[in-house]
């Protein structure tokens, strides 16, 4: 069963019962009121994937957050901004990468110039092993999202990534991969 984008507004409003959620990953917008007024909510684990919130998604009768709600969700994520920004609780998970559609071998250390140009994954996992990611290694690829890179790999080309549009790199803060992610402007998401 394909996973809905969207949690439309009003889905769960007024659910009295409602205590735990886990979002699918996937899903990307949370609508209006999505669980308003329902006040027994106290865990919402959502996905990186989610990048919008509509108005008052979590608000009781009053106009206020549930005390006892606590968000889990991923460092720098739009989730963790939101909770932030309305003061809710939360919980920074780390990051899972048990499911990628992609896994390279064990041992592989150089991914060479345009070794995987245009493969149609949406998540790459690359081994603790890599240490180089070499020209347009994944250029062209439409459905890339996501790729984990480990703290071994210190070269990545400039354009390893050419046409690649909304990829988050995932990997351990202060690694080459997050200077490369801000480098040329990806997301980047730490996973320690």
């Amino acid at each position: 069963m394909p996973v809905s984008e969207t949690i439309g507004s009003y889905a769960f409003y007024q659910c009295a019962f409602l205590s735990r959620v886990t979002i699918a990953d996937g899903t990307h917008y949370i609508g209006d009121y999505a669980f308003a007024h329902a006040g027994y909510l106290d865990e919402i684990h959502i996905p990186a994937s989610v990048e919008w919130f509509g108005e008052n998604v979590f608000e009781l009768f009053d106009g206020s957050i549930n005390p006892d709600l606590v968000i889990y969700c991923v460092e720098n994520s739009a989730a963790h901004q939101y909770a932030i920004e309305h003061g809710i609780n939360y919980v920074v998970e780390s990051v899972p990468l048990t499911s990628p559609d992609f896994i390279l071998p064990d041992g592989t250390e150089r991914i060479e110039a345009k070794a995987f140009w245009g493969i149609a994954a949406k998540w790459v996992q690359l081994p603790e092993s890599t240490v180089s990611i070499g020209s347009q290694a994944f250029a062209y690829c439409p459905n890339l999202q996501r790729i984990y890179t480990p703290e071994s790999c210190t070269s990545i080309a400039y354009n390893a990534f050419d046409q690649v549009t909304g990829l988050t790199i995932y990997g351990i803060s202060g690694s080459y991969a997050e200077t490369f992610a801000n480098r040329y402007h990806f997301d980047f998401v730490s996973v320690n």
